[in-house]
């Protein structure tokens, strides 16, 4: 067996971190479902021999805080792209943070290159303990991707944030069978279309609503929230009485919150039912990531600076907006130094959908930079954390780099989770397998 440089970390077992010393441990663990190969998030050779067909459905928006003040048009103009599976080039092109599971298969979409999607069907390397062979969703309108979200309670839809708009992915059969051109459009996996929403603004970060109904959508050099129903295609502008341009969204899983994280350290809980908010600022550091627990009822902040991550407790009815906000204790950072409000001790951070497990990427100024802490998690009445070991992803940190990690929990069983990381190029899948 060829032997590797350094064990490769497979996952968690029951609070004991896994290792494949040689290659052929890693393919009988990753065959046996203990184990994920490392995938590489990169740009496809796509032939551009196209067959692509496109019309104009309009529908109106609303503008205002609330209340309809004036109407104005959107186009929502219907692809039907080339789509299928593809061969991965040997140079990736550096992953730099859309990352999103389908919400229960499991499926990983991510940015290819800087105008493709690539969607990665896990299922493929049960059957040859390999990484599976990505499918790419690329048009003409989709240009520059900046984040990607599945939709939930929707079947294999995407949506994707990009400097003209929003692509709206589904695969399968389109919905108008008699318009020109869809009768080609098989329904199979390797078969998808596209609605494109044209906004005033590109859109840089997006988030769905758990029942899929509601699409939050911002742009970072923006103050406007939008909220768009899908159904009906109308937007409502949520217009905030604060100058802060939003940078990233987490709609809860309860429904009934939505946290914008801004510049500045500032950061924002909206009630999704009167669109009331409160706001909270760190102004010594800058907000890194943030995740919602599974109740909805508590949100982890992380940030630079010594402090690197609080929750957020919300309490009382719904939108009283009541909360009290603590530090998060982090096993493994106290013996860190530095006290710089630029200090990156934790990057990323993601709390998986039983409560059980917070994950979180050591930041660039911490001795394990690029290792993913495991947690323990228990959430009553406050979050408490105790650490269960590192994982080791496959990307290799050889400086500083502006690049942060992604990372993503999916819902694996009921024996434990999944959860994704993504940093240059290389995607990292461990399973997190332990008993309630």
């Amino acid at each position: 067996a060829t032997t590797m440089a350094t064990p490769r970390t497979l996952g968690e077992v029951n609070c004991r971190v896994l290792c494949a010393e040689d290659a052929a441990a890693l393919e009988r663990a990753v065959r046996s479902g203990v184990a994920y190969p490392p995938i590489r998030a990169c740009a496809p050779q796509v032939n551009q021999a196209t067959d692509s067909t496109s019309a104009s459905v309009r529908g109106e928006t609303e503008e205002g805080d609330g209340e309809v003040q004036e109407k104005t048009t959107r186009r929502w103009r219907l692809q039907m792209p080339w789509i299928g599976k593809v061969q991965v080039l040997p140079e990736p092109f550096p992953n730099k943070g859309p990352l999103s599971w389908h919400p229960r298969l499991p499926m990983l979409a991510t940015r290819g290159n800087e105008h493709d999607v690539i969607v990665h069907d896990l299922r493929e390397c049960r059957e040859t303990g390999t990484a599976p062979t990505p499918v790419v969703l690329c048009n003409e309108y989709q240009r520059g991707v900046r984040s990607v979200a599945w939709r939930p309670c929707a079947g294999k839809q995407i949506a994707v944030a990009c400097n003209t708009g929003v692509c709206l992915w589904k695969f399968g059969k389109a919905p108008i069978p008699g318009f020109p051109g869809f009768a080609q459009v098989k329904e199979d996996p390797e078969a998808a279309w596209m609605v494109f929403i044209d906004l005033d603004n590109p859109a840089s970060t997006l988030s769905w609503s758990p029942d899929g109904k509601h699409l939050a959508v911002a742009h970072e050099c923006s103050t406007v929230l939008q909220i768009w129903d899908v159904s009906t295609r109308a937007a409502s502008p949520v217009k905030a009485s604060h100058k802060d341009r939003v940078l990233m969204l987490r709609w809860s899983p309860c429904g009934k919150y939505l946290w914008t994280g801004c510049c500045n350290g500032v950061f924002y809980i909206w009630d999704t039912f009167t669109w009331t908010h409160k706001k909270w600022s760190n102004p010594q550091a800058n907000i890194l990531d943030a995740s919602w627990g599974p109740d909805g009822r508590a949100v982890v902040v992380c940030f630079y600076g010594r402090i690197p991550a609080v929750a957020v407790y919300l309490s009382g009815r719904s939108g009283a907006l009541v909360a009290h906000v603590l530090p998060v204790e982090m096993p493994g950072l106290a013996e860190e130094t530095g006290t710089s409000p630029r200090t990156c001790l934790v990057e990323a951070v993601a709390w998986d959908a039983t409560g059980e497990r917070l994950v979180a990427v050591m930041g660039r100024d911490h001795s394990r930079a690029g290792e993913i802490a495991i947690y323990s998690a228990k959430a009553a009445p406050v979050l408490n954390l105790s650490l269960i070991g590192f994982l080791k992803p496959q990307a290799k940190r050889l400086s500083p780099a502006s690049e942060r990690s992604a990372l993503e929990f999916l819902q694996h069983s009921s024996s434990g989770s999944l959860v994704a990381h993504g940093f240059g190029g290389t995607l990292d899948v461990f399973p997190l397998i332990f008993s309630s």
